[in-house]
This record gives structure tokens, C-alpha cells and sequence, in this order.
């Protein structure tokens, strides 16, 4: 990721914005209290060897960052989902993983800036 491409898609939000002053940062405020958590937990799933669960964590992680559109996290998400699920392809999860952890903790850190030029 360059330092000028987001990966994410705030353009949903700011319609919401213009409709409702103070939607965007709400909403981002809540991302940022609530996916860390998650995040956390699809981290344990994984330094566990919990396939099962952490199959479960990539898909509550999916549903939440869609609202961003953070398509290239989501369709890692998506194949740890279903690589879980099947038991298949075990061996490029981890890869996918620390993808996405590294990933979401960039975006974190973006969202923070993005609140901050809000303020």
C-alpha cells in the first residue's frame, strides 16, 4: 500500500454525512472501538490452531469492514472463511492472516488520521 492509495471506500459514509452531520466520524469512531477486538480474537483463533473458530472470526471481521470497502482485506477474509470451512488449502492461511493483520492495523491507523482532519 502507497502512502497515497486508501485502501478503503469512504464515499457511502459521506453520502450518509451529508444527510446526517457527524455520521462519518460516528461511524468510523465505532469501527475503530469495535474490529480491534475482533481482530484480536481472529489472532488467538489463529495462534490456537482453532481452524473452526477462527473461520468464524474472519467472517464476523468480513461483515464489519464491508462498510468500509476494504475489498482486498474482505476477499483475504473470505478465502480464510472458506478454506476453514472446507479444510482445504490449511497451508496459505497463515500468509492470508498476517495479510490481513498488517493490513487492518494500517487502515486503523489511517481511519485515526482521517477522524483527526474531521475534528
Amino acid at each position: 500500500m502507497n502512502n497515497t492509495e486508501k485502501p478503503y471506500d469512504l464515499s457511502m459514509l459521506i453520502e450518509m454525512e451529508s444527510e446526517e452531520p457527524g455520521t462519518l466520524v460516528k461511524i468510523i469512531q465505532i469501527f475503530l472501538e469495535s474490529i480491534p477486538e475482533v481482530l484480536n480474537e481472529f489472532m488467538t483463533n489463529f495462534h490456537n490452531n482453532d481452524i473452526t473458530s477462527l473461520g468464524s472470526s474472519a467472517h464476523k471481521l468480513k461483515s464489519s469492514i464491508d462498510l468500509l470497502s476494504l475489498t482486498d482485506i474482505s476477499i483475504l477474509l473470505k478465502k480464510i472463511e472458506l478454506c476453514a470451512k472446507k479444510g482445504e488449502n490449511l497451508e496459505e492461511i497463515p500468509k492470508w492472516v498476517q495479510l490481513v493483520n498488517s493490513s487492518l492495523n494500517e487502515v486503523f491507523v489511517m481511519l485515526k488520521d482521517e477522524i483527526a482532519e474531521k475534528s
